[in-house]
């Protein structure tokens, strides 16, 4: 899925949520979120694990297999699917403790 975000881009106008909703999508969507493999890249010290198990959590693991999550997404991903995942998994690419005013 190619995303457009120039100019308010065609993806991020569909992002009708609170701030914090609109945060997790994007830290799903441009892969720079409190996840493993952004730890294995960025901050080698921490953990790289999934708390379901899985040797390393990743992008595609969290929308597509982990326990954790529900109505996980099947390729090729909508956005309308992406969107509906995102709203039914309040802790998909969220921070366990979030940042004051961060979602």
């Amino acid at each position: 899925m190619k995303l457009k975000y120039t100019g308010g881009g065609a993806w991020l106008s569909r992002l009708q949520g609170s701030p914090g909703f609109t945060a997790r999508c994007c830290r799903a969507i441009l892969g720079h979120a409190p996840i493993g493999s952004f730890n294995a890249q960025f901050f080698p010290h921490q953990p790289t694990g999934c708390p379901c198990g899985a040797v390393l959590e990743t992008r595609p693991h969290i929308l597509g297999y982990c326990n954790r999550f529900t109505d996980h997404l099947k390729t090729p991903i909508s956005m309308t699917n992406f969107i509906d995942f995102m709203k039914a998994n309040p802790r998909a690419f969220a921070f366990n403790t979030a940042p004051s005013g961060i979602g």
